[in-house]
């Protein structure tokens, strides 16, 4: 009997040494595990971030923040600057850019307006905007949409429409209010989505290529609109200038915005040209190098730390 028992016993050893000599070889044959890959945020390569390219990287995004009134001024009664309220959807072929721009209501959209902008001029070295903006509202959920696409077309008279220099553009805004959004004082959450780049195919130029990403709260008080402070911008991709400066690149990194101060968004409850006023934390980085600075806009333009500045351009609510 006690034979019997020890002769089990051995062979659960045998068995158990067996299996872990097994277990060790199978470990020694698997291939080492690999360390996680990290990708960089800007699949393009980067450029060092300076006072110069930040203040560029500054005035597009201010830029886009002024391009909130393109959703609020229909919405609460303000006729946008340099547009023709047409009584149907006809769009008249008008070459004046501060004239080429008609809002009309359709059964898809509350406010649309439509871009025909230099399309019958025969100038050389002309611009062509086409693009249209669209905004609704839905009462039931209290959310305010607007989306838009424009095509920007730099070209002399050497070219074809086709083989101009096209730039496209979005915009998405999505406002939520927390209450009735016709109230004296209200607040609401507000994102918006901007891109720019090259149309498809246009593959021998260079261009931008960055999108812009705002996040925060709208407060109004009275006739008074602001963005509260702790709102972000986060801008990836590159950057290149406009028109003449079309192949100008001015910054490519990753650029985060955080606002210290609420943002006035002055402008906007009337027929001018919406500005930000506030200040802004900017941290950069580019060409494995980091940037901080803040910026502080102004009526006349915005200024940061390192001595950078722009002036609003002047067709700042012309641009799509």
């Amino acid at each position: 009997m006690v034979r019997h028992q020890h002769s089990r016993f051995a062979s659960i050893a045998l068995i158990s040494a067996l299996a872990a000599t097994s277990l060790l070889a199978t470990v020694a044959c698997d291939p080492a595990p690999k360390a996680p890959i990290i990708t960089d945020t800007n699949s393009q390569p980067t450029m060092k971030p300076d006072s110069i390219s930040t203040t560029q990287v500054s005035l597009t995004t201010m830029s886009e923040l002024s391009h909130l009134e393109r959703a609020i001024k229909p919405f609460i009664g303000i006729n946008p600057s340099g547009v023709i309220i047409a009584p149907d959807a006809q769009i008249p072929a008008i070459a004046d850019i501060e004239k080429c721009r008609v809002v009309s209501s359709t059964n898809t959209a509350m406010w649309k307006t439509k871009w025909t902008c230099g399309l019958t001029s025969t100038e050389s070295g002309k611009k062509e905007i086409e693009g249209v903006e669209t905004v609704n509202y839905e009462r039931s959920t209290r959310t305010l949409t607007y989306n838009a696409n424009f095509e920007t077309r730099n070209f002399d008279d050497r070219e074809s429409r086709s083989n101009a220099h096209t730039l496209s553009t979005t915009r998405k805004i999505k406002i939520i209010f927390s209450g009735s959004a016709t109230n004296d004082a209200t607040q609401a959450l507000v994102k918006m989505t901007s891109t720019a780049n090259l149309k498809k195919g246009d593959i021998n130029r260079k261009g931008s290529n960055w999108t812009s990403t705002l996040n925060g709260k709208l407060t109004r008080e009275g006739t008074s609109w602001a963005l509260d402070s702790g709102a972000t911008i986060r801008f990836r991709g590159a950057l290149y200038g406009l028109d003449e400066l079309r192949y100008t690149s001015w910054a490519s990194g990753d650029f985060d915005f955080v606002s210290e101060t609420a943002t006035k968004l002055l402008g906007v409850s009337d027929s001018t040209c919406t500005k930000p006023i506030g200040v802004w934390k900017i941290s950069a980085i580019g060409g494995g190098q980091n940037f901080d600075t803040k910026l502080e806009t102004s009526l006349a333009g915005g200024q940061t730390e390192g001595g950078g500045f722009f002036n609003w351009p002047v067709g700042l609510c012309d641009q799509p």
